[in-house]
């Protein structure tokens, strides 16, 4: 279904102008039946209207580039309130009883039916691939809404006991863009309020106590009917700066203000009769469009071109007018808030816009204020322009993640912990991840019972942990941790004390190994050092001690040195802790054993002397 039509500034204009005469002020008559015609509205070189030639209310058409008119609706029931964006018409359909919102795609000459609701559905209005109108299916009326492109209907207002809701021409929702505005009856007035399909947020446009009918919206302006004074004034509200404005001054009665750029047109009495005035925002002045002393009300326009319904015939006609060139100068076709004399990009899809007239990206994270969801703070497109938060670590931002796995980085798409081979047990958990196997054979097939993958000496089938680097286990075949201070035995340099995972697991009061080898010193002697010491000590000990008592019996010095050398060697295997020190100790007691043997020979050699 086309919902589009994009229709440049340029080729707009000249199709417009090649119908109704370029600075003429003469007025144009788009129907000529001598029914009744009424409610136009008009999008490019379309114009639709409400018609009752064939007996009850159909919807029509005229194409101002091509001079044709054209039936819609063929229904014998009434068909009013006709709205239409790009080839999308839309309007009220009492085909079935009650109101109804119906469509028409004019690319594809196909109807179709938007509500279902039994209640009443009024008033719609269009913009992009939205729909909107006042629904009474919860007894009070309330804004719904529908997405085209989606096939999806949402709630906009969800207050209970509202009285009423009245906007755009009668009582019914505007929207333009992303913005749907409405006027709310509360307890003591009616204010108008604006909802954002982008943030789906509710806000308040107007505070002024007063009574206001018959809102129009265009860019960041909506305007009404205001029964402030007397007679009602046509005023307007820019909704981002909260300014409120008068339009008109002069005490006359005025209604259904419509608006499309900078360009106000509603309808006035104040000479007896329903005239189309309008109103410049640019240039701040007033200018009479309609002169006939008959009526003429329900007035739209787009770009340059305005149309209403007539009364000049007798019947109800609808008629057209070109705007002078110096109304025309001040249009605003993109609806920016940037005239187009001095906007640089056409964007009728986004009016936040710079000085240029360009779509502005406050926050410069490549996406357009338009489209970002977080405006003021940087963030991705894949997020809306939003910040990307993944506290899981897993690589899959939080607003798209289904699972919140901290332990298991391999996910799928969704964020959850990956299951490759589909035998219910996750691949951060499973010791064949690419084979399926069995919850007891710890993911792997029964085939692969009596295998062991990491070497430890358990199979598979039994092994509670895969360690291929660590042979010291326990009976679950995972790393053991004797002295049970958070390092396993083949990591831990001293496996049967508690210490600390800076000092490699050894008390921080004992020594240890530089086993990062950054040439730091520890305090201590290194054990191996006092081994050799201590076997030194004895050896010297002895020695001297034989010296000294060479009266001594034979047999009483050779008990002495096996007694030094059995504690040269019970000191040597208490200090001894790895492979190193127990190449130190034997070279200690080789060379204990030649210190003894060397003394026994002197003292030998001397007692015979």
């Amino acid at each position: 279904m086309k919902l589009y039509l994009k229709i440049g500034r340029v080729t707009a204009l000249v199709l417009l102008m090649s119908v109704i005469p370029v600075g003429s002020s003469d007025e144009i008559r788009i129907s000529e039946n001598t029914s009744d015609q009424g409610d136009p509205a008009i999008y490019g070189d379309i114009i639709v209207w409400e018609d009752k030639r064939n007996g009850n209310w159909d919807i029509y058409g005229y194409d101002l580039s091509t001079e044709r008119e054209f039936q819609i609706t063929m229904d014998t029931s009434a068909q009013n309130d006709p709205a239409i964006y790009g080839d999308i018409v839309v309007w009220e359909d009492k085909r079935n009883g009650n109101w109804d919102i119906y469509g028409y795609d004019l690319s594809e000459s196909i109807e179709f039916q938007i509500t279902t609701d039994p209640s009443s559905q009024k008033d719609p209005a269009i913009y992009g691939d939205i729909v909107v109108w006042e629904d009474k299916r919860n007894g009070n009326w309330d804004i719904y809404g529908y997405d085209l492109s989606e096939s999806i209907e949402f709630q906009i207002t969800k207050e209970r006991n509202l009285p009423g809701i009245s906007s755009s021409g009668s009582t019914g929702p505007g929207i333009y863009r992303s913005t749907v505005s409405w006027i709310e009856n509360g307890k003591e007035e009616l204010n108008i309020y604006g909802y954002s399909l982008i943030t789906m947020r509710k806000f308040q446009i107007t505070t002024r106590r007063s009574f206001k009918e018959d809102l129009a919206i265009y860019g960041d302006i909506v305007v009404w009917r205001d029964r402030k004074y007397t007679f009602p004034e046509i005023y307007g509200c820019n909704f981002y700066t909260r300014k409120e404005f008068r339009v008109t001054e002069e005490e006359s009665w005025k209604e259904n203000p419509a608006i499309y750029g900078d360009i106000i047109v509603w309808e006035d009495k104040r000479n007896g009769n329903w005239d189309i005035y309008g109103y410049d925002l640019s240039t701040e002045r007033e200018f009479q469009i309609t002169e006939d002393a008959s009526d003429q009300r329900y007035p739209s326009v787009y770009g340059d071109v305005v149309v209403w319904q007539d009364g000049r015939n007798g019947n109800w006609d609808i008629y057209g007018y070109h705007l002078p060139v110096a109304e025309a100068e001040s249009l605003d076709t993109d609806g920016d808030g940037i005239v187009d004399s001095q906007d640089n990009c056409y964007n009728p899809d986004c009016n936040i816009v710079d000085s240029r007239g360009c779509p502005r990206d406050l926050d410069g994270d490549g996406l357009i204020d338009c489209e970002d969801s977080c405006p003021t703070t940087p963030g991705t497109s894949v997020n809306l322009g939003c910040p990307v938060s993944d506290k899981d670590n897993d690589r899959i931002n939080d607003e798209q993640d289904a699972c919140y796995n901290p332990d298991c980085g391999i996910v799928d798409s969704r964020g959850c912990p990956e299951d490759t081979d589909g035998d219910g047990l996750n691949d951060c958990d499973d010791i064949c991840p690419a084979e399926f196997g069995t919850l007891e054979n710890n993911g792997c097939p029964p085939s692969a019972r009596g295998s062991d993958r990491d070497n430890d000496g358990i199979p598979d089938d039994q092994d509670g942990c895969y360690n291929p680097g660590c042979l010291v286990i326990d009976l679950q075949g995972c790393p053991k941790d004797s002295d049970d201070d958070g390092l396993n035995d083949c990591e831990d340099k001293c496996p049967l004390e508690t210490g600390q995972k800076s000092n490699n697991g050894c008390p921080i009061s004992k020594p240890h190994d530089d086993t990062d080898e950054d040439t730091s010193q520890t305090t201590a002697f290194p054990r191996g050092t006092l081994i050799m010491i201590c076997t030194l000590l004895f050896c010297i000990f002895l020695m001297l001690y034989i010296v000294a008592k060479r009266g001594i019996a034979e047999s009483i010095r050779e008990y002495l040195i096996l007694i030094t050398f059995a504690i040269s060697v019970l000191l040597i295997f208490i200090l001894t802790r790895d492979e190193e020190d127990f190449r130190r100790a034997l070279i200690s007691i080789a060379g204990g054993i030649i210190a003894a043997v060397f003394v026994s020979v002197i003292i030998r050699t001397a007692e015979k002397s």
